[in-house]
């Protein structure tokens, strides 16, 4: 596998940053990077289930954000349980941001 836009070079890198994933670079900030190379824990539980995700490479360059290809070993109720707490985090973080920007 090559990196984006056809180079010659056999590394698998983000094209916004230029990180290789392969060799478990990152660059923090970047959303196509996302925090990690061409694998990580589970997103779901946080690693908890033992799954280890891998990168869906041509999807994180086509839209400049990681996207990651796995399944979560919990049970479907845990699993949405587990997400609904992420959707309610995010939404409170996105609440705080707003009361202080309007300070």
């Amino acid at each position: 596998m090559s990196g984006h836009g056809g180079s010659n070079y056999n590394c698998v890198s983000c094209s916004s940053c230029g990180a290789s994933w392969e060799e478990g670079e990152v660059s923090h900030g970047c959303e196509e990077c996302g925090g990690f190379g061409i694998t990580r824990p589970c997103p779901i539980c946080d690693g908890y289930c033992g799954s280890v995700w891998r990168r869906g490479v041509e999807m994180s360059w086509n839209h400049h954000m990681a996207y990651w290809d796995g399944e979560c070993k919990l049970p479907p109720k845990e699993q949405m349980r587990l997400i609904a707490r992420q959707s309610e985090a995010s939404v409170d973080d996105l609440v705080d941001g707003l009361e202080d920007a309007m300070k």
